[in-house]
């Protein structure tokens, strides 16, 4: 089953519920307001930029540990619909991330909206909706990285004059993390960040969502529906007996659609996985020909998505792989085209 492109072979959010202060939407510099919610309390309430990674400082030293268990597609519908509605509009799920990891996100945007309206993160421990990164919503967010605890997102904002599509102010990078008991945010957001919330629905009439303002996707691709995808895994050898789900996916509305797959019901860190590719409503095939653990999102925008593929050393614990290797999957109008190779530390 697995295409030609196979040969040669050669990923993100977070928390209003305490993140913000009123008024600003930010929360200082170090941590979270009183508002922040420890693991098990119930709330009610890309392009993905591509960024440099954050430079290690001693203030964000990962907590480690691991989730006990991954968030369930049903807590994050929960989590997603409990948002309160943005000038009339309910909110939909753009990209996921790790839902095993010890902090998870989801990063949402409301259905119907345009090219300046504002995104959300949604953030998750434990199977549990902690709440989002910020008091309010704002345009031009999304995630630059995830470790097992802590997730970066990227904040955009509109320069003097600049029209949506292109937008230059930023990013900042704001790093959330789980500290055993509640979201920290680390770091202080801009002034510029919450001066523009990208609230006037009618001063951008492009649809989104749009994982990158350059370039636009062709109005006439067919985007993949549920069906589709549950058909495509259908195909997929069971693993243990177990057929397989929906892990990590990305907006089904692009030129390179794509998703990673685990088995079914098993929730575990290090459940193996197949990346599945999908262009104009048709299903391309698997990336991998065999399914592998410890496969993880690095980087994806409208044509492409980078993986990271792990494996343990000496010294690794459950969570932490110590040792990965990139590699980018790109479509190039015609198939996808592979840069670099799965290392035979995975494959072997």
């Amino acid at each position: 089953m697995s295409p030609r492109f196979l040969a040669g072979l050669a990923v993100v959010a977070l928390f209003a519920v305490g993140c913000g202060q009123a008024g600003t939407g930010a929360a200082p510099s170090g941590s979270l307001p009183s508002g922040s919610v420890p693991s098990g309390a119930g709330t009610s309430t890309s392009s993905t930029t591509t960024v440099s990674p954050m430079p290690e400082t001693t203030t964000a030293a990962p907590v480690g540990g691991g989730s006990p268990s991954c968030v369930e597609d049903s807590v994050v519908q929960a989590g997603v619909e409990s948002l309160p509605q943005f000038i009339g509009l309910g909110w939909k799920v753009y990209e996921k991330g790790d839902l095993c990891a010890t902090l998870s996100w989801v990063l949402a945007y409301p259905i119907g909206a345009t090219g300046s309206s504002p995104w959300t993160v949604l953030f998750f421990h434990n199977d549990t909706y902690l709440g989002t990164a910020t008091l309010e919503p704002y345009a031009f967010t999304s995630i630059a990285g995830q470790t097992d605890d802590t997730v970066t997102v990227a904040y955009k904002w509109l320069r003097e004059g600049e029209s949506t599509a292109g937008v230059s102010g930023g990013p900042a990078l704001i790093r959330y993390r789980w500290n055993g008991a509640s979201v920290e945010m680390l770091d202080e957001l801009p002034a510029e960040v919450t001066n523009n919330r990208g609230d006037n629905p009618g001063d951008d009439p492009a649809p989104i969502p749009q994982p990158a303002p350059d370039p636009t996707p062709a109005p006439d691709l067919r985007c993949i529906d549920r069906a589709a995808q549950d058909t495509a895994m259908a195909t997929l050898p069971p693993f243990e007996g177990r057929k397989w789900e929906m892990s990590t996916y990305t907006n089904e509305c692009l030129p390179l659609t794509w998703f990673l797959a685990r088995p079914a019901s098993r929730n575990r860190a290090d459940d193996p996985q197949y990346l599945l590719f999908f262009h104009d409503g048709q299903y391309l095939g698997t990336a991998n020909e065999v399914p592998y653990p410890n496969m993880s999102v690095a980087e994806t925008d409208y044509y492409s998505v980078t993986i990271n593929y792990g494996w343990r050393v000496p010294g690794d614990d459950e969570y932490h792989p110590g040792a990965s290797v990139p590699v980018h999957y790109q479509w190039d109008g015609s198939q996808v085209v592979t840069t670099g190779t799965i290392p035979v530390e995975v494959t072997g």
